[in-house]
């Protein structure tokens, strides 16, 4: 095994410490500045709307005048005596033995609390004037009640003060009718309603990714395994060819001779024969990942066998077309030699299928027979890929993952979430796996991946002959 490569795993938990930078923050306010703009659009028409159903509400006021019989108050006196008594005014103004005197005045047959609810009063400052303002629902209304209350509370100030000396409480300024409504205010609201729309989707948008743990590069999935990413495979348009294969476009066909090249170079140094293609989940692509690094490793002149080892569901038979009456079982205990049990698909490229499913997959690939065969196998070949079941629904991965050279781990962006995806690395970990890298598959082109990988640099590609030959995909994704 090579150990200039194998590592300790190491996986960041999303919950332990969740850091995010500028150019984060940039980036989704932008992927989710859809979400921003509606609910800032509902939060709008929600105030206006509220503001256009609500009754409108008018204001009148009046100007008390608090005086004595002979004039206004001298500054004779106590300095405080001015602001005290304006505000003893301004509270009184505003009693229930007023707000009864204005009801059986103006016979309004209504409650004191009713009125109440809509009569304030405040003292100008430093002045003996104290303004009186009603707000009602009917702009007449509106005005003779303001009114009443001066009036009323005159006549209650002469009830308790008929000296000279005592005080007396004169309407200055009488009220007008109000001709335009204070609120509400659709304009006004709707930009409330706006801005705390923008606010709270911001807070969702947030929120959102926070929760998203779908992928969004090869640098998130580096930081929490903690091992390279070695290739990314785009969710390309796919076709035929004569064989009846699959087959992605030219752009596809280029990320596998990356993941080729990354491959042959952390295996320079020669030790590493024998690599298991996996992935946390099923329907992630670890099959179709297998078929073309092994094809485009035999384009580059590697002698390759691809050993289908998903004894549960295999399906590397099916994805070229192959019968599979005899493979990896019968070379293990059904008696038969390898060679008679692999089948050559092109030159320097041999696949050997799973053979009949066995009642226990899991003993059979821990017994010492397997052992011996991957042994015998990483010494006739340049290149032994050795396709496994998923990681998290078996116990088989792990069995492979201890006796191969290499792991490679395939990663659905979509469908594989971090902690699915350091689960997986946790039961590779736990047997002393070399865990090469990871492989992002069925990535979208013109999604976030794309500012990482310049696809349209190999557009160029598109067409050729060899490139339509070269990478295998099956249509259900394994």
């Amino acid at each position: 095994m090579n150990a200039g490569f194998k590592q300790e795993v190491s996986v960041r938990h999303a919950e332990d410490d969740y850091v995010i930078s500028l150019r984060d923050v940039f980036r989704i306010l932008w992927t989710q500045a859809w979400l921003i703009i509606l609910v800032g659009i509902l939060a709008l028409g929600s105030a206006v709307g509220l503001s256009l159903l609500q009754t409108p509400q008018y204001q009148s006021s009046i100007m008390l005048l608090v005086g004595q019989e002979r004039g206004i108050i001298g500054p004779g006196g106590d300095p405080n005596f001015i602001l005290t008594l304006s505000q003893t005014m301004a509270t009184a103004v505003t009693s229930e033995p007023v707000a009864e005197g204005v009801d059986k005045k103006l016979d309004l047959r209504t409650s004191p609390e009713y009125l109440l609810a809509g009569i304030t009063a405040e003292p100008l400052t430093e002045t003996q004037f104290v303004e009186v303002i009603y707000t009602g629902s009917d702009p007449e209304e509106t005005q003779r009640i303001v009114n009443a209350f001066g009036e009323v509370f005159s006549e209650k100030i002469s009830e308790v003060s008929p000296d000279t000396e005592t005080l007396t409480v004169t309407v200055w300024q009488r009220a007008t009718s109000p001709g335009t409504p204070i609120g509400p205010n659709p304009v006004r609201n709707g930009m409330f309603g706006l801005a705390g729309g923008i606010m709270l989707g911001i807070g969702l948008a947030f929120l959102r990714e926070f929760l998203d743990e779908r992928w969004r590069s090869p640098q998130e999935a580096e930081q929490a395994t903690g091992v390279p990413s070695l290739g990314v495979i785009p969710a390309a348009p796919s076709t035929r060819n004569e064989r009846g294969w699959t087959i992605p476009d030219a752009l596809g066909s280029e990320q596998y001779r990356i993941l080729r090249t990354n491959l042959l170079h952390v295996a320079r140094d020669g030790s590493l024969k024998t690599v298991m293609v996996s992935s946390p989940g099923s329907e992630e692509g670890k099959t179709t990942v297998c078929a073309n690094l092994g094809l485009s490793l035999a384009q580059a002149g590697k002698s390759t066998l691809i050993v289908d080892c998903d004894l549960r569901r295999p399906m590397m038979h099916k994805f070229f077309g192959l019968k599979n009456l005899y493979g990896v079982v019968d070379a293990v205990v059904g008696g038969r030699s390898p060679q008679e049990t692999w089948q050559e698909l092109l030159p320097g490229l041999w696949v050997m299928t799973a053979g009949p499913i066995p009642p226990n997959p899991a003993e059979l690939l821990d017994s010492e027979h397997f052992a011996e065969l991957l042994d015998w196998l990483r010494q006739e070949f340049d290149y032994v890929l050795v396709d496994s079941g998923p990681i998290d629904l078996v116990s088989d991965p792990a069995i492979l993952a201890s006796r191969v050279d290499g792991v490679l781990l395939v990663i659905d962006p979509r469908s594989s979430s971090e902690d699915h995806v350091q689960r997986a690395m946790r039961s590779l970990g736990a047997v002393g796996a070399n865990i090469l890298g990871t492989v992002m598959n069925k990535v979208r082109v013109k999604g976030t991946y794309k500012r990482y990988n310049d696809y349209s640099y190999y557009s160029h590609l598109h067409g050729r002959p060899e490139d339509k030959k070269a990478i295998l995909r099956r249509e259900d994704g394994t």
